[in-house]
């Protein structure tokens, strides 16, 4: 039984079952970007902002490049989404042929061009997503804590100057590293983010004149309880009281052999193989696909040859799209810390390259009962009774132990090609910790992950 993904995002291309007048459309807006110039700076930013990753001068001075570039972006945005609205005022009244098919003309350009700023600043904020990665050494809490909810981030909003000199003044006293949160997706709670020489955090926000009071509330709550969080493992959040676990476990994964699949995607177009007894990959590189026909039989085939026994058995299998994720989700590391060169990095933040993940659902589950584990409730059944994105994928139980596996592991299962074996050793190392062990709400840190990124 094959689903699609619960965890929907901004785009809706599947290899799966994308038709041959649709592939190609959603490819050359796709490649535009990957195919020009921009993918060799961008791929130059992303280097440096691996390359330099413990200079600070480095990282400041990277970190204004990249504001001047989101600052073009963001512009380029305004001026397209304005003329759309335009060229949209005026379709509906009588007008010439000619005249007709020109603002028709001129719409799908100003779409074209508002997809590519659009898409450009995502990369660039996806650069700063792996600044913000590799400054606070992969600890996968405290960036969780840190992004809080989805908010949309702009460098060219009124209070930018103000926060620009806080930035600044931070890199001028040598107090630490600091991070223009705007410049990220994932550093959501005050303005910048300094990470000072002996390993304490500060969260600044910058206010002005006209700031709203309640606003000003809201955000010192917000980061006293993050501070405090970060501070003590443990702490409110969202309502809710959670606590941060750690846990030595290295963190298996199938990332090195999706990425040779990627590599081999872009000599002939397209690659496929199944990576673990859970996770399956499809691999295209719409530059080299040609034929995009015979690229999806080619996808079928494979499929159908790989885990066609899957679906004999009618296992649940879930797909996982990278175009899906190209956005930030707090589920899922960037893209531009995945352990692979910088410039395969940049063909996937510009979807010149893409992969779908199919993970096993039903073969996870028997994982957990072949461990010992008794599954209480599988995802065939949560997923049946309705599932948002706080339902869990999968509730065990051992002994008195009933603990509820959420969607982020099994996003990171999907995307990151997480081993399920990890999750259990994990579950194991709180079974032996006893009652306490197993709070509500937590967030996993295996501490060796560090190991894992770029």
């Amino acid at each position: 039984m094959l689903k699609p993904g619960k965890y929907r995002r901004a785009f809706d291309w599947r290899l799966s079952s994308a038709t041959k007048n649709s592939i190609p459309t959603a490819a050359e807006a796709f490649v535009g970007l990957a195919d020009s110039e921009y993918a060799e700076i961008l791929e130059d930013y992303l280097e440096i902002s691996r390359k330099r990753k413990h200079n600070r001068t480095a990282l400041a001075k990277l970190q204004m490049q990249l504001i001047d570039e989101l600052a073009i972006a963001e512009r380029a945005t305004k001026h397209y989404r304005g003329k759309m609205a335009d060229i949209n005022q005026q379709l509906p009244a009588p007008l010439p042929e000619g005249e007709r098919k020109r603002l028709e003309g001129d719409l799908r350009v100003g779409k074209r061009e508002l997809f590519f700023h659009r898409m450009h600043a995502n990369c660039i904020r996806a650069i700063g997503d792996g600044i913000a990665w590799r400054a606070f050494n992969y600890d996968r809490a405290v960036l969780r804590a840190l992004s809080g909810k989805a908010t949309k981030q702009e460098v060219l909003a009124e209070g930018t100057p103000q926060e620009l000199y806080e930035w600044s003044r931070t890199f001028d006293t040598g107090t630490g590293l600091a991070i223009l949160n705007s410049l990220t997706h994932c550093l959501a709670i005050g303005d910048v983010t300094v990470i000072k020489n002996d390993g304490a955090i500060e969260i600044v926000e910058v206010k002005s004149s006209e700031t709203d009071s309640n606003r000003v509330t809201r955000q010192k709550q917000k980061m006293r309880e993050v501070t405090d969080l970060i501070k003590n493992g443990e702490g409110e959040l969202d309502g809710k009281r959670v606590s941060i676990l750690r846990f030595d476990v290295f963190p298996e994964n199938g990332l090195p052999e999706v990425g040779r699949i990627l590599e081999e995607a872009g000599k002939c177009g397209c690659a496929a193989r199944r990576i673990s007894n859970f996770v399956y990959a499809e691999c295209v590189d719409f530059r080299a696909a040609g034929d995009f026909d015979k690229v999806i039989e080619q996808i079928e085939d494979s499929r159908k040859r790989e885990i066609g026994s899957w679906l004999e058995r009618n296992d649940l299998v879930l797909d996982a799209n990278s175009m899906d994720v190209l956005a930030f989700t707090p589920n899922c590391a960037p893209f531009s810390v995945f352990p692979f060169p910088a410039r395969l990095c940049i063909d996937i933040l510009t979807a010149a390259k893409a992969f779908i993940t199919y993970l096993n659902l039903s073969e996870v589950r028997r994982e957990f009962e072949r461990y010992g584990w008794e599954v209480e409730k599988g995802p065939e059944d949560l997923l049946d009774d309705g599932a948002d994105d706080d339902t869990p994928m999968l509730i065990v139980r051992k002994g008195d132990f009933h603990p509820s596996i959420p969607p982020a592991d099994f996003m990171r299962m999907q995307m990151e090609t997480l081993r399920p074996q990890v999750l259990i050793k994990a579950l194991d190392a709180m079974y032996k910790r006893g009652p306490r062990g197993a709070p509500l709400y937590a967030f996993y840190v295996y501490e060796q992950e560090k190991e894992i990124w770029i």
